[in-house]
């Protein structure tokens, strides 16, 4: 079905195959069409691919939990590498009232991976610092935050 739409998934695993069962019949559906979460220098093939593209994706996620959309929408992979090309920003769209919030995606979703916000730099962004955010953390959160040692 997906090839028929001229959609190419690049990603099928088994942790990306879901199966619903419905009235005795069972859909199969296939999850994580990663195009749509590949930044700008990936499909626009730059020479040199950094850290950034993670966090390019990390804006996706966000736009997609604010709005439940995608920021860039396409019906085939071409035409939505077409409008990768041509874009220069995603346009805030109306559901996305926050202005704090707005300005954490767009420095996500800017597509010069130099302007692009780091995992460091979005980490000090106000979205997770302002003492509006910081008075919505709960106490047991700062405790876990605070005894966390990463494993690697």
């Amino acid at each position: 079905m997906i090839h028929k739409l001229g959609l190419i998934h690049r990603n099928i695993k088994a942790e990306n195959i879901l199966m619903h069962s419905s009235n005795g019949s069972i859909k199969v559906k296939i999850a994580d069409f990663e195009t749509v979460q590949t930044a700008p220098e990936i499909i626009l093939n730059y020479q040199v691919i950094t850290n950034k593209v993670d966090m390019w994706s990390y804006g996706v996620v966000l736009f997609q939990l604010a709005t439940h959309e995608y920021p860039i929408k396409a019906k085939t992979n071409h035409k939505f590498q077409k409008k990768m090309r041509h874009m220069k920003s995603i346009e805030r769209p109306l559901e996305i009232k926050d202005d704090i919030l707005w300005d954490l995606i767009s420095k996500l979703l800017e597509f010069d991976p130099i302007k692009r916000l780091s995992a460091a730099e979005a980490l000090l962004h106000p979205f997770f610092t302002s003492p509006q955010a910081l008075a919505e953390i709960s106490d047991a959160s700062r405790i876990i935050a605070a005894n966390y040692i990463p494993e690697y």
